[in-house]
């Protein structure tokens, strides 16, 4: 049976449970704010101890589990970006909670971490920017769901938790060619093109298809179809850390993508040429005389050469390729969810956010071609007055019957 109390902060509920151990514990509920809601939460505590909630486990320390369920539940699927940012969260709760017990966490204290975490005012020393809270806050949430999940503990404290940002998010300039600069580019990058240069290479075959930089290094030759003129990207390569394969940046961006026949011709020089010099590693398609892939200052590097050459004053890094891409199908009018696909989003809404003002400028074009289409669809109708000799009729203002053929009987005065 529970009991009930009222305290200054509300409602408070007291059950007892038989531990495993055959020995009795107690466990309480508090700041209920009326004892209806603090009856409900005693029932449904007291069924999930007849399902064999575990209380006990609720005394070890939250850091503790979090290590685990990341452990077990999350550090095998990651790719080693992702792993670096758990981890960075599991560092900042260990920083905040030490060695307090999952199960005496409340919301309350779960939103001070938060803020702490947001301002920087007393366990944290700096501010941080909302992203970076809200992807801690997305973990830590996470772990305290799977929790309950496994009845360690009754409910989330951070189910209803706000992220709070002592930092302002860094504004960032969307950077990408023009459709004539893309033009010029391609024109430089293809002339006289050397397989001893594979950086060239990735920038033609980024601008034609907007992969990623590890995307591109990344790909194998059972990758390429040169038949159907198609890439699949299975997989990326870890450039800056571990220098091998690596997982893709999330599910959608495993895909199969059509490309320029033209460009893909230009790719099987690399082919070639490593067989006849007998440089191959892993079947990677791009690689150096170390047998690696380029780095992503190399390829920077080799683009900046580029864009100069082409008299091309906007520089970008290998990044605005990808952004270049995507303006060009937005400009040429592609449906938005092929090129979400295409480019490897996890949804169009991504891709609407990211590229929000180049769509905004196809706007205000289809706008102006609207108004160009209305006013061409009058002269046509001027037109065919004339053709169907209602020219009295309509500029006379006179109740007129029009002379009667099977055509004009289904049209009315323009």
């Amino acid at each position: 049976m529970a009991s009930y109390k009222k305290i200054s902060t509300g409602w408070q509920f007291r059950i007892s449970y038989k531990k495993r151990d055959g020995t009795y514990g107690t466990k309480s509920g508090n700041n209920f704010r009326t004892k209806k809601a603090a009856e409900v939460a005693a029932h449904n505590l007291e069924l999930e101890l007849g399902k064999g909630l575990k209380l006990e486990a609720g005394k070890e320390p939250f850091v503790t589990y979090l290590k685990r369920w990341y452990r077990l539940y999350k550090e095998s699927s990651l790719r080693y970006k992702t792993k670096a940012s758990y981890n960075y969260s599991i560092d900042r709760a260990t920083e905040f909670f030490g060695l307090t017990p999952i199960e005496d966490i409340t919301e309350d204290d779960y939103q001070a971490f938060l803020v702490d975490f947001g301002t920087g005012k007393e366990v944290f020393k700096k501010p941080h920017a909302k992203e970076t809270a809200a992807k801690i806050h997305t973990h830590l949430k996470s772990a305290f769901k799977k929790a309950v999940k496994q009845g360690i503990i009754i409910h989330n404290p951070a189910e209803d938790a706000k992220v709070v940002a002592g930092v302002a998010k860094k504004s960032e300039e969307l950077k990408y060619l023009s459709l004539k600069d893309q033009e010029l580019l391609r024109a430089v990058l293809t002339y006289k093109m050397r397989p001893n240069n594979p950086s060239r290479y990735i920038c033609l075959l980024s601008l034609d298809t907007g992969l990623r930089i590890s995307e591109v290094l990344g790909l194998t030759w059972d990758c390429v179809d040169f038949k159907n003129n198609m890439i699949t990207v299975n997989k990326t390569w870890d450039y800056q850390n571990t220098k091998d394969f690596d997982k893709t940046k999330n599910p959608s961006s495993m895909r199969t993508i059509k490309v320029n026949a033209l460009t893909l011709q230009r790719i099987v020089e690399l082919k070639k040429y490593q067989e006849e010099s007998n440089r191959q590693f892993k079947d990677l398609v791009f690689l150096t005389y170390q047998l690696l892939p380029p780095t992503d200052n190399a390829v920077n590097k080799t683009l900046k050469t580029y864009l100069k050459r082409a008299g091309i004053k906007t520089m970008i890094t290998h990044h605005g390729l990808r952004h270049s891409h995507v303006s060009l199908l937005i400009h040429k009018g592609f449906d938005i969810q092929w090129i979400s696909k295409r480019v490897g989003h996890e949804n169009a809404s991504t891709t609407i956010n990211i590229y929000m003002h180049i769509l905004d400028e196809m706007q205000q074009i289809n706008d102006e071609k609207l108004e160009l289409l209305a006013a061409e669809e009058f002269d046509n109708a001027k037109t065919m007055q004339n053709v169907l000799k209602l020219t009295d009729f309509v500029d006379s203002g006179k109740k007129i019957d029009p002379p009667q053929t099977p055509l004009n009987q289904r049209f009315k005065q323009v």
